[in-house]
């Protein structure tokens, strides 16, 4: 059975009579255990922001949650049914198109990438790989070690041999993909991709979109995921690293309203998040793009003749 991160659990873990001791020494004494709780009570009912404030003050824990992208659980309701085999099924189906979005990592972050199918009803299934460098699971080499180690035993990551990120190798797993699934276009970040996208344009004519994360490009394909998870229609392959990704998003915005993803620390891998963003934005600008006889009509050439 797939498993889901659930951050419900660990949230329940920190709000446990045992959880609440540690960061409260002096609950009971110099803090009423009573309106402790009903603070907690308080803070969950009104949602993320004031739970936010809960953590800071009597957890002392400090994030930005009052920009905290995902409500706490929409992803865990999403459904898990995404995969291979379903992918070539789909790919028989007229007007079916395959996105793929990466974000790449060098030496301490993890390389994802994703393939993306939509189907007429607007449910969209997502694929997704993450690699790291086989050195980030030795003890302490990275706060996630332990978490790295557990998720590569069990097929979610896969290590790459070496201290820095392994480009040939996600080429030929690309590849491999791509004659299964033939993918209309790769959205990457052209800061770390420039080599690999040249190598995938020579070897498959994979067509791929450089595609910065700046305000302007992340915002529309950022707003439309958190429709597609809050309304059940992001279907995926029940990989955990996702949903731990997902939920280390914190959304950043300007004065104008446009949002991008963020983090509270580096160790805070948001790789997933990035990958689907990208890979979604090819859709966006398709729905988006305004037909130019819209905005001015047909004009007609040649001089009009006056009645």
């Amino acid at each position: 059975e797939r498993e889901r991160w659930d951050g419900e659990k660990q949230r329940a873990n920190l709000l446990s009579e045992t959880g609440q001791k540690r960061a409260n020494p002096g609950l009971g004494h110099c803090l009423s255990v009573e309106d402790f709780r009903g603070d907690i009570e308080e803070a969950l009912e009104k949602g993320d922001a004031a739970f936010g404030t809960l953590l800071r003050y009597r957890f002392n824990i400090w994030r930005k949650t009052t920009d905290r992208w995902l409500p706490m659980g929409a992803f865990e309701k999403c459904p898990m049914d995404a995969s291979l085999d379903l992918f070539a099924e789909l790919k028989t189906r007229k007007g079916v198109e395959f996105h793929a979005g990466a974000d790449l990592g060098t030496t301490t972050d993890l390389t994802h990438f994703c393939v993306q199918a939509e189907l007429e009803d607007a449910h969209v299934y997502s694929l997704n790989w993450f690699y790291l460098p086989e050195a980030m699971t030795r003890p302490d080499s990275s706060k996630n070690w332990e978490e790295y180690l557990d998720w590569s035993e069990r097929g979610y990551i896969t290590l790459t041999e070496g201290d820095s990120t392994d480009y040939t190798f996600l080429e030929d797993e690309l590849l491999k993909v791509n004659t299964v699934v033939p993918i209309k276009t790769l959205v990457i970040d052209p800061t770390q991709g420039a080599y690999l996208t040249q190598r995938l344009k020579v070897a498959a004519g994979i067509p791929c979109i450089d595609f910065r994360s700046t305000f302007t490009n992340m915002s529309g394909p950022m707003k439309h995921l958190e429709r597609l998870i809050r309304t059940q229609r992001f279907h995926t392959d029940g990989n955990p690293v996702l949903a731990w990704c997902l939920d280390n998003v914190v959304q950043k915005s300007n004065p104008y309203k446009d949002v991008r993803p963020d983090r509270d620390s580096r160790s805070q891998k948001i790789d997933g998040a990035i990958g689907n963003i990208n890979a979604l934005s090819r859709r966006v600008a398709e729905a988006e793009a305004p037909s130019i006889y819209e905005e001015r009509g047909i004009r007609k050439l040649g001089r009009e003749e006056k009645n």
